[in-house]
């Protein structure tokens, strides 16, 4: 992961740069085969690399960054996020149950994803005012210059995680850091679903977290895997097994990071 490069250019007061600004819906609504004939590739994928490679723009290895020129910013602005994305997204993939449901979800490997977390050039990370916590903007404009790019919201999320316990010794502080990094793979979920997406049973089992649009909502599922392993006999469904929302984390986040203290702490201070 790595953040933008170059001076900050100012701003008018109450504006913030990146993100969306408004609520669509956080499923994948875009066509795949148009978008495909838009980026001139053959698979999702390939596009991805293609972007990312330098043929649609973009570095050289498909991993987080923040908005190019705006690092100082976020580092200022958000300092324990800055951290975050830089430092720990780089390790959380060390927590098997974290991986093997993003993997179950997207349909990426192992490799794939392993680039995805690591600092560099791929999909942004946005701070912006938005109706949800997180947001897939690629959901809500299906325009090619959002395809890889993810808006966490500045007052529910960010201001609060600035604020919030965030010591790895303690349960309250590795509770709060893992639940910023669940919803970082929460919003992965859709964009993986756009580049690559399972097939066959995996598949079948997005389709059990529909919307009211009908269509999946990758980053519910998400959840439900994460948490599978301590409630194996939960109803496969939207609405179950869900992490929560900061100042009210679910039962269930919390028991996970009870179950798993040790294991998080040390990814967190590994960095």
């Amino acid at each position: 992961m790595q953040a933008p490069k170059g001076d900050i250019d100012p701003l008018p007061s109450g504006l913030v740069p990146g993100g969306m600004m408004d609520y669509y819906a956080r499923g994948g609504t875009g066509k795949t085969s148009d978008l495909l004939k838009f980026l001139g590739q053959k698979d999702m994928l390939g596009s991805f690399f293609a972007l990312m490679s330098g043929e649609g723009g973009g570095g050289s290895s498909p991993t987080f960054q923040f908005p190019k020129g705006k690092e100082e910013y976020y580092q200022k602005n958000f300092p324990a996020f800055y951290h975050l994305v830089k430092s720990i997204l780089p390790n959380i993939l060390k927590d098997p149950n974290y991986l093997k449901a993003l993997m179950e979800v997207t349909g990426m490997n192992e490799e794939t994803l392993k680039k995805a977390f690591t600092y560099g050039d791929g999909p942004t990370l946005n701070a912006d005012e938005i109706w949800p916590e997180g947001f897939y903007d690629y959901s809500g404009s299906n325009a090619k210059e959002d395809l890889n790019s993810i808006t966490i919201d500045i007052n529910k999320v960010l201001n609060w995680y600035e604020k919030a316990n965030k010591n790895p010794d303690t349960l309250e502080g590795v509770t709060n850091i893992f639940f910023m990094t669940a919803i970082v793979g929460h919003e992965t979920s859709h964009w993986g679903n756009q580049i690559k997406g399972p097939q066959g049973e995996g598949l079948i089992f997005l389709h059990k977290f529909n919307n009211q649009a009908g269509e999946p909502e990758h980053g519910k599922a998400f959840e439900f895997k994460l948490f599978q392993s301590l409630y194996p006999k939960a109803k496969v469904s939207y609405g179950v097994l869900e992490m929560g929302h900061p100042n009210q984390l679910s039962k269930y986040l919390n028991n996970y990071v009870l179950q798993n203290f040790k294991t998080l702490s040390n990814i967190f201070k590994s960095h």
